[in-house]
């Protein structure tokens, strides 16, 4: 495991900046290897929330800090 990795603890606060999205903040659900081929899951439920809540980004990607939570919007889900 890398040391971006390893810095990304699980059930810590998180800011995820991908390239060329904007950045999103939420809580480390999960950390490690996926199970099969490159961005496949293979049915394996590794966390949950909302529907286009979450998402598996590389370590890199992920800063743990006390980041305030963002507002979500919830119109688009009732």
């Amino acid at each position: 495991m890398d040391r971006a990795a390893r810095s990304v603890v699980v059930g810590a606060r998180c800011e995820v900046r991908v390239p060329q999205q904007g950045a999103r903040r939420g809580v480390v659900r999960y950390n490690g290897a996926l199970q099969g081929a490159k961005g496949l899951v293979n049915g394996e439920r590794y966390f949950t929330c909302l529907p286009k809540y979450g998402g598996f980004v590389k370590p890199v990607y992920v800063t743990v800090g006390d980041f305030p939570e963002e507002e979500l919007d919830l119109e688009d889900e009732i």
